[in-house]
Formats: structure tokens, sequence, C-alpha cells
């Protein structure tokens, strides 16, 4: 199966040259305008708009978030994930229990990956979060998260 799709300006923006500096250029527009940071990079991780995804996003979640985003980095091995599709034939090795939590409001990953990673991994579970972006872990159904994971490390998931 294919990488999430258009890698867009990610190899210059995110090479070894660009890097230190399109990071310091994230890092003072988290500072200094918190709320159009998160709009602006949450709007890339959803399907709906930003402000509707941070209009989800209690006090507490937007200081995490944008905790998460000031300690990102990309590194040589996140443009090899952005630019190497995944060799379909790795998902044949998977033999232990495997749970999978998607949402259709994730900007960053279709949902089709996940309907396509249950078909062919042998007795994967599938999880449909209602999260309203990539980050599933935030929000008001982040609580879900962690029944769903709970329930599946108990041995009793939801199918």
């Amino acid at each position: 199966m294919a990488g999430a799709g258009d890698v867009g300006g990610a190899p210059v923006a995110f090479n070894s040259r660009t890097a230190p500096l399109t990071w310091r250029v994230i890092g003072a527009l988290a500072r200094q305008a918190p709320d159009v940071f998160l709009r602006t990079m949450l709007r890339a991780l959803s399907t709906g708009s930003g402000s509707g995804v941070l209009a989800n996003l209690s006090p507490l979640d937007r200081v995490d978030v944008l905790a998460l985003f000031r300690s990102m980095r990309a590194s040589r091995g996140f443009l090899h994930d952005i630019r190497k599709p995944v060799d379909p034939r790795l998902e044949a090795w998977v033999r232990c229990p495997t749970l999978i939590i998607a949402s259709q409001g994730d900007g960053q990953v279709p949902p089709r990956h996940a309907e396509h990673l249950r078909r062919h991994i042998d007795g994967a579970t599938l999880m449909w979060s209602d999260a309203p972006s990539h980050l599933i872990w935030f929000g008001s159904s982040a609580h879900e998260r962690t029944e769903q994971v709970t329930g599946f490390l108990a041995g009793a998931p939801e199918r």
C-alpha cells in the first residue's frame, strides 16, 4: 500500500539544510500566534476545518497539542516515510494481535488505509474513532481511545 499521498513541500522544508530554519519558524509562530498556528496545523491534519478541530480541543488539550508540535523534529526517517511507499508484503508478516484505530476525520491517513490493513493483517481489529483529525488522542472523544485500547489489551476488543 502506498504512503498517505502527496508529500507537498516537505522534502524542501525538511531537508538537512532547511529543517533547522523550518523548525525555528514553526516554533516562533507557535509562540507568537498559538491559535493561528494550531488552526493552520490542525487543518492539515483534518478533513474538516482547522477552526472546527480547534473548537473540539479543551484548553488543556490546546496546551498539550502545542507542546507536541514544539517537540517534533523531522529527520531523515521522516523524509523516508513520506517518500517511499510501504511494501505491502510486510503486512503478511504481522503475527500478533493488531489494533487499528482510524478516523474519517483524519486528513493525513485516509480511511482506506485502515480498511486495507484490516483486510491484509490476519485477525486485525479495526476500531473507528470520531476524532476530527489525525490527533486521535486529543479532543472531546479522546477518552474513547483509552477505552478502545484498554479493551483490546484486555483481550475483549469490540469488532
